[in-house]
């Protein structure tokens, strides 16, 4: 936290320096457990359903995004964050493949190969 209170910005770690700390990564973690890494199966067939949706459909889906109420982006913010690995605020094909292929083996959701979750995220 010193590190952080530095007033000259050249002595003073980054945003994405302070992210990658390991005091940070360690902390954010803490009351985590194994169960808290498990996507909602739900969120990988909307995820399979969307990547099907016309243009138009996506749109509206986009408009509609803005009427959720605080407790369901909520929900949304915490499957985001099982699919944002590496805490970037982004999801990465990576990342994407890592959580929805380890999580297809736990036997949470239906098996699902390389090829499908590159469409996915395309």
């Amino acid at each position: 936290i010193k590190k952080l209170l530095v007033t000259d910005p050249n002595r003073r770690p980054t945003a994405r320096e302070t992210q990658r700390s390991k005091w940070l990564s360690e902390w954010t973690n803490k009351d985590r457990n194994a169960d808290d890494n498990v996507l909602n199966p739900n969120v990988v067939k909307a995820l399979v359903n969307f990547k099907e949706y016309s243009d138009m459909r996506k749109l509206l889906c986009e408009v509609l995004s803005f009427t959720l109420l605080p407790d369901q982006i909520a929900d949304l913010r915490q499957e985001f964050e099982k699919l944002d690995t590496d805490g970037s605020g982004e999801i990465s094909l990576t990342g994407l493949k890592q959580v929805l292929i380890s999580n297809a083996g736990s036997g949470t959701l239906g098996a699902l190969t390389e090829e499908e979750v590159e469409d996915i995220f395309n």
